[in-house]
C-alpha cells in the first residue's frame, strides 16, 4: 500500500485557518475527495476499521445532539454544531463520531473541538494512520509540540519502513506554521532517532532556514546529501543557502555538481540562472543549449534560451527559438509572442514584428504589444496611423483609457510632438483631474518644453498625493539638478528616492548626476558606475562619459559613449554629449 500522505482537504482546512462552515455532506465529501492515492490508502483503512467497529446503542440524549449538530452545521451556527458535538464526545468513545466531531470542529473553526476528536478517533483507532496526522497537524498549528512529539513517534513506530517519506511530508506541514523557532525545535528533537536519514537533515536545514539559522542549515543539508548525494533537492537547498552570501559560490557549488551528475537537469536550470544573474550570458546559454538537445519538448527550456539570445544581443536564435516553443503547448503564449516581436523588431523584420505584436489578445500583455506595434508604425513615418489604431482598441475600464491615453502620449514625445503631447494631456487631466500617472506624464514633457516651473507644480502635486512616491521625488530631484541650480533641495529629494529604492539605477543616475553637478566628481563617478552595472541605459552613459571627460579620462568617456552607441544608434542624449564634449 502507497504511504498514506499527511494531506487531504481536512488537512488544508487545518493549514490554512478555514472556518468557512458548509453543510453536513460537504464535510463528508471533502474527505472523499482528497485525492486518489489518498482515497484509496483511506479507504483500506475504513474496511479495516469498519469491521472493529463498536456497536453502539443510539440514546435520546445521543441522537438530539446529532440532529442538533447537524442541523446546526445546516444552519451556519457554528456555536450550536461544535457545542453538540463536543457533548457527543463525552458520551461515546465511537471513533466515527470522533472523526465527525474532528470535521465539525475544523469547519465551524473550533480547534478546541477539533483536537479533541481527532484525539479520540486515534486513541479509538489506534491503527488509524488518518487520524494521528490529523491530530498532529492541528496540536502543531496550536504550537503545542509536547503533545504531537509522541503521536509523531506512533507514526514512525507504525510505518517503519517508510519514514524517509513521512519526514517529507512531515516538513510540508512543518513549513507551513508561523512558530519557525518553535517548529525547528519540535523538528530537531523528533530527528534525534534518525541521524542516518538524509530526509530527516533536509526537514531540519529547511526550518533553520527559515528561522535564519544558516550555519544550522547548512550543517544539516551537508549531512543530507552525505547520506544521498544525487538528491537534486537537497543540492539545490544547498546553492540557495551558499547564495545568500556568495553568488559566485553558488555557482562553483552547482557546476561542481554537474560534473558529478551531469543529467540533473533542475541544477543545470539553476546554473542557468545564477550565470544569467551574473551577466554571464554566453557560460548561461551554453547550459540552456545543452539542455534544449536533451529536453526538446520543453517550452520553457527554449523560452530561457531566446531570453538569452536577446541579452546576448543575438535576435536571429532568439527568433529560431522562440518558433519551436511555438511549436509546443505554452503556458504563456503572449510572452512567447511578445519576445517574438521585440526579436523581430531588433532585427529590422519590422511586418513581423508587428504581426507578433497584434496576436497578443487582451490580457496582461494586451498594452505593451499595443505600445509596441504603435512605435513601430511611428518609427516607419506613419505616426497618424499609430495613433488611429489607439483610438480602435477594445477598452472598457478608467483604468484601460487611461493607459491608452498615455500610449498616445508616448508616441507623440517619441515623435517630438510635445505640444500636441502637452494639449492631450490638458484634456486628459481635464477628464481625470489628480491623476497621478497624467500628472507625471505632463510634469515629463513640460520639462522637454522648458517649462520648468509648470513641471515642477505636477511633480509637488503628485508628492502631495503620494508624499514617499520614490518615481516622482526622483523626477523632481533630477529635474531640480539638472535644469536649475538648486542643488540642495535636489540632493534631498534624490536621497529619500533612494532610501526607498536604494538599487534602482535611474535613482543612481539621478545622484551621480547632482553629485556632479556639485563638482563631486569622485563620488558621482561612483554612483554613476553602479547605475551602468544594474542598466546599461544610453542616458546614463551620456552621464557616466561626461563624468569621466570631465575627469580628464577622455579615452574611458569615449568607449562608454561609443559602446552604448552600438546598442542604441543615434540616441539624442549620446549624441548632444559627444557633439557638445568631443567635438
Amino acid at each position: 500500500m502507497k504511504s498514506p500522505k499527511l494531506g487531504g482537504l481536512l488537512l488544508l482546512m487545518v493549514l490554512t485557518g478555514c472556518a468557512q462552515m458548509s453543510p453536513p455532506v460537504a464535510a463528508e465529501s471533502k474527505a472523499e475527495a482528497a485525492g486518489s492515492d489518498e482515497g484509496v490508502s483511506h479507504a483500506v483503512e475504513e474496511k479495516q476499521a469498519k469491521a472493529r467497529l463498536p456497536l453502539q446503542s443510539l440514546s435520546e440524549e445521543m441522537l438530539f445532539d446529532f440532529l442538533m449538530g447537524e442541523i446546526g452545521l445546516q444552519r451556519r451556527r457554528a456555536d450550536v454544531a461544535s457545542g453538540a458535538y463536543a457533548h457527543l464526545l463525552k458520551l461515546t468513545r465511537d471513533p466515527r463520531v470522533a472523526r465527525r466531531a474532528t470535521e465539525i470542529g475544523l469547519v465551524t473553526g473550533n480547534t478546541k473541538v477539533a483536537i479533541d476528536g481527532a484525539r479520540q478517533w486515534s486513541e479509538a483507532e489506534p491503527e488509524s494512520i488518518q487520524s494521528r496526522h490529523m491530530l498532529v497537524a492541528l496540536l502543531l498549528k496550536e504550537g503545542r509540540y509536547a503533545e504531537a512529539e509522541p503521536v509523531m513517534q506512533q507514526v514512525f513506530a507504525t510505518l517503519p519502513n517508510q519514514i524517509s517519506q513521512i519526514w517529507l511530508e512531515l516538513h510540508d506541514l512543518l513549513i507551513k506554521q508561523s512558530d519557525r523557532e518553535g517548529v525547528l525545535g519540535f523538528a530537531q528533537k523528533l530527528a534525534m532517532p534518525y541521524p542516518l536519514v538524509a530526509e530527516a537533515h533536509f526537514a531540519v536545514g529547511s526550518l533553520a532556514w527559515r528561522a535564519s539559522r544558516y550555519d544550522l542549515a547548512l550543517q544539516e543539508i551537508e549531512a543530507a546529501e552525505g547520506l544521498r548525494p544525487d538528491w537534486e533537492i537537497a543540492a539545490l537547498f544547498h546553492a540557495q543557502i551558499l547564495q545568500r552570501t556568495s553568488m559566485s559560490a553558488a555557482r562553483d557549488y552547482l557546476a561542481a555538481y554537474l560534473k558529478r551528475y551531469p543529467n540533473a537537469k533542475d541544477i543545470r536550470q539553476n546554473y542557468a540562472r545564477l550565470l544569467a544573474a551574473g551577466k554571464q550570458y554566453p557560460q548561461a546559454r551554453e547550459q540552456m543549449k545543452i539542455l534544449v538537445e536533451a529536453n526538446p519538448a520543453n517550452p520553457d527550456i527554449w523560452l530561457a534560451y531566446a531570453g538569452l539570445s536577446l541579452e546576448m544581443k543575438d535576435p536571429a536564435a532568439a527568433v529560431a527559438a522562440l518558433l519551436q516553443a511555438q511549436k509546443l503547448p505554452l503556458r504563456d503564449p503572449s510572452g512567447a509572442a511578445f519576445m517574438l516581436g521585440q526579436s523581430y523588431e531588433e532585427l529590422g523584420r519590422n511586418d513581423e514584428a508587428a504581426a507578433a505584436f497584434l496576436s497578443i489578445e487582451p490580457g496582461e500583455r494586451y498594452l505593451a504589444a499595443q505600445a509596441r506595434y504603435t512605435r513601430l508604425l511611428a518609427k516607419q513615418g506613419q505616426l497618424e496611423k499609430a495613433l488611429q489604431h489607439l483610438d480602435t482598441l477594445p477598452i472598457s475600464s478608467n483604468e484601460q483609457k487611461i493607459g491608452v491615453l498615455q500610449l498616445k502620449v508616448q508616441t507623440l514625445r517619441d515623435a517630438k510632438q510635445f505640444e500636441r503631447a502637452m494639449t492631450l494631456l490638458d484634456d486628459a487631466l481635464k477628464q481625470y483631474p489628480g491623476n497621478p500617472d497624467l500628472l507625471y506624464d505632463r510634469a515629463m514633457v513640460a520639462e522637454r518644453l522648458n517649462r520648468i516651473a509648470e513641471s515642477e507644480r505636477d511633480l509637488r502635486e503628485i508628492l502631495r498625493l503620494k508624499p514617499d512616491d520614490p518615481m516622482a521625488l526622483n523626477a523632481l530631484g533630477y529635474t531640480l539638478a539638472d535644469r536649475t541650480d538648486r542643488f540642495a533641495e535636489a540632493l534631498v529629494l534624490i536621497e529619500k528616492a533612494l532610501k526607498a529604492q536604494p538599487n534602482d539605477p535611474y535613482i543612481l543616475d539621478s545622484m551621480g548626476w547632482v553629485k556632479y553637478r556639485m563638482g563631486k566628481l569622485d563620488e558621482s563617478l561612483d554612483y554613476l558606475n553602479r547605475a551602468y552595472s544594474l542598466k546599461t541605459d544610453p542616458e546614463i552613459a551620456a552621464h557616466l562619459g561626461e563624468v569621466l571627460w570631465t575627469m580628464g579620462r577622455q579615452g574611458e568617456a569615449r568607449s562608454t559613449w561609443q559602446g552604448s552607441l552600438k546598442d542604441n544608434p543615434g540616441h539624442e542624449a549620446l549624441m548632444q554629449v559627444i557633439q557638445r564634449l568631443d567635438h
